[in-house]
């Protein structure tokens, strides 16, 4: 028993934009309106704190991230006279 396959003919090559580099999206990205480049920061925490937090954050409607970076600039960023 063969089966025959037939093929349609190739689909004609669209042009399309080369998808951006996952760097590039942290780099670009305006999110907060950030006058400076954004760098990556992945940590691990333990699992109950990380429920708790995105428990909290849920019921705030806020992201996670967000509210790492607010305790991060509370501590770290530098007091504007």
């Amino acid at each position: 028993m063969s089966k025959k396959v037939t093929f349609g003919t190739r689909p004609t090559a669209r042009e399309t934009p080369p998808a951006p580099a996952g760097d590039d999206w942290v780099t670009n990205r305006s999110e907060g309106g950030a006058p400076e480049p954004l760098k990556r920061l992945t940590f691990d925490v333990p699992e109950s704190l990380h429920t708790a937090m995105k428990i909290d954050c849920a019921r705030r409607k806020v992201k996670m991230g967000h509210e790492v970076l607010a305790l991060l600039e509370a501590k770290w960023r530098p007091k504007q006279d």
